[in-house]
């Protein structure tokens, strides 16, 4: 911050000086950490990570703490009644967002309203946005050839250009779907009947009842099966 000649200051040192007080309280961005969150308002009290210069009568301004901000709305990705959330928890890092007004009005109804107080970028009027991590703790080996959802060491599910992975990014098995899989079941059905003698000759015919009702024509057996249904789906898991 330029300081004036405290013998003589100029009418520029004046205004220079008023505007620099005056953005010392304005608030635009900033990181936050995440003190609470209630999952009934999906809001978080929060932290200010960044601490502020302010005046001080001996001249020269101090660094101090923001106060922990109360009730700050969270972002989520979403729109209309859908919606992909994840917990959000103590410690956690956050974007911190400030309104150019009031959002008091908006906070209760959700609606378009006036603004209480005639304030600026108060910081009162922050919203946060999850996701933010601080480079020097960020997430290990994220992957950069596809969309992933999970969490870490647990399961995820990857979505790349040809095919879906549930579970892990390793994940092998393929797993059918749709009509690979009501072929898969009738095959398996119909070839059972190969194994249906002797006593079990007598569930030959309700068998072939459950071929028909998936829609195919008994007796296709192992000669009629169909080319690896099961591995032409793209979905895989574990």
């Amino acid at each position: 911050m330029t300081t004036p000649n405290t013998r003589s200051p100029s009418l520029a040192d004046v205004i220079r000086v008023a505007l620099d007080r005056r953005l010392m309280d304005t608030y635009v961005s900033m990181p936050g950490i995440v003190h609470s969150y209630d999952p009934a308002t999906q809001t978080a009290s929060v932290q200010p990570a960044l601490r502020k210069l302010a005046p001080d009568p001996s001249g020269i301004d101090k660094v101090v703490q923001l106060p922990v901000l109360q009730r700050v709305p969270v972002v989520f990705p979403g729109s209309g009644s859908w919606r992909i959330t994840c917990p959000v928890e103590e410690g956690d890092t956050v974007l911190l967002l400030w309104s150019d007004r009031s959002i008091n009005v908006w906070k209760s109804t959700g609606l378009e309203g006036d603004p209480l107080v005639p304030s600026q970028h108060a910081i009162a009027d922050a919203i946060a946005i999850v996701g933010l991590v601080p480079p020097g703790k960020a997430r290990v080996a994220l992957a950069t050839d596809r969309i992933s959802i999970g969490s870490a060491g647990g399961a995820v599910v990857d979505v790349l250009d040809d095919e879906v992975r549930l579970g892990a990014a390793s994940a092998s098995h393929p797993v059918p779907l749709g009509d690979n899989l009501t072929q898969a079941i009738a095959f398996c059905i119909d070839a059972t009947q190969l194994l249906c003698v002797g006593p079990l000759a007598a569930i030959k015919t309700p068998l072939a009842g459950l071929v028909t009702a998936l829609g195919f024509t008994p007796g296709f057996s192992v000669a009629g099966a169909p080319a690896s249904p099961i591995l032409s789906t793209v979905v895989k898991t574990e």
